[in-house]
């Protein structure tokens, strides 16, 4: 690293070698060593150059901003005046340093070393601040994997109610078709695998109203999936503030059926499925949609792996 050897810095090193010999001189004239012990003018002029040497470092332990000024130029800020009295302050404290060296030493020193002692104090309570921290991270991360191997656990289990129910035949009652025909009056059913397949017209749209789907996998396996169902209704159609969707999913879902309010001309129904299946939907007015989740035409948002299954 080049240091830039600026005219500043050099008339602040010529005033702290000036300051500490003079000072030191000083010293040797002014403060006797005590029980009539003998000085010597090079031991004091040398203690003396120390003690100058180390006010820069008293004045950046005392925050003091006088070396910030020396360096600063002259200008709007900082006039030519302003910066000769921080000079003049600044001999005067390379001079004060060096005529009392010994006791300005021993006090710098031991200013500084309390201060490192304070920082290296702080610094290990952050350190075990930070282990506590880090040990708290591992226990809640410890604490967090175990509830994923448990809701993976449940996941896992309910993929396999769910793909049971969805292999198993379609069976359906003779009294709960009669009656289901009776209240909605749909198409008898004609696919045994898919019993709500051609029931309820075969159209997703319908005098305005809309059934729709999205379909995302919820695991990375792509095994289990998110079903989101939705019918809007119509702005040209005045819903009463009771209307509903009537939800019909395939019989392997308990329960099968699913009343939904509209919310803001929308009516929503989340589910999780292993595969795909049509779903029957009643709107106001007796208006039935239908939707094949496996249709690529009708829910594009549906994996491959579930519109197969």
């Amino acid at each position: 690293m080049t240091i830039p050897f600026t005219p500043d810095l050099w008339t602040v090193l010529l005033v702290m070698l000036t300051g500490g010999i003079i000072g030191g001189i000083v010293n040797f004239f002014y403060a006797p060593l005590p029980n009539g012990q003998p000085n010597s003018l090079g031991r004091c002029v040398i203690l003396g150059i120390g003690a100058s040497a180390l006010v820069p470092v008293f004045l950046f332990v005392t925050q003091s901003k006088i070396l910030d000024k020396l360096f600063y130029p002259a200008g709007p800020e900082l006039s030519a005046a302003d910066k000769a009295i921080n000079l003049l302050v600044f001999i005067s404290l390379c001079l004060l340093a060096a005529i009392s060296s010994s006791r300005f030493i021993a006090s710098v020193s031991d200013r500084v070393i309390a201060q490192l002692k304070e920082e290296v104090k702080e610094a290990k309570e952050e350190i075990d601040q930070t282990r506590k921290d880090v040990q708290a991270t591992r226990q809640t991360a410890a604490e967090a994997n175990q509830k994923i191997q448990e809701n993976t656990a449940t996941l896992r289990g309910l993929k396999e109610v769910q793909k049971a129910r969805t292999l198993a035949p379609a069976r359906r009652s003779a009294a709960s078709a009669s009656t289901l025909e009776v209240l909605n009056q749909p198409t008898s059913a004609s696919h045994p695998d898919d019993p709500q397949k051609g029931r309820w017209g075969g159209l997703a749209v319908r005098e305005g109203y809309q059934l729709s789907a999205t379909v995302e996998a919820v695991d990375n396996d792509n095994d289990f999936f998110a079903v989101h169902l939705q019918v809007t209704a119509p702005d040209s159609v005045q819903l009463p503030a009771d209307a509903i969707v009537v939800f019909h999913l395939h019989d392997s879902f308990t329960p099968d059926e699913h009343r939904v309010m509209f919310q803001q001309r929308a009516a929503t129904l989340a589910l999780y499925a292993w595969g795909a299946f049509t779903v029957g939907a009643e709107a106001p007015g007796g208006i039935h949609l239908e939707l094949d989740l496996a249709d690529p035409n009708q829910v594009p948002t549906a994996p491959q792996s579930f519109r197969n299954r």
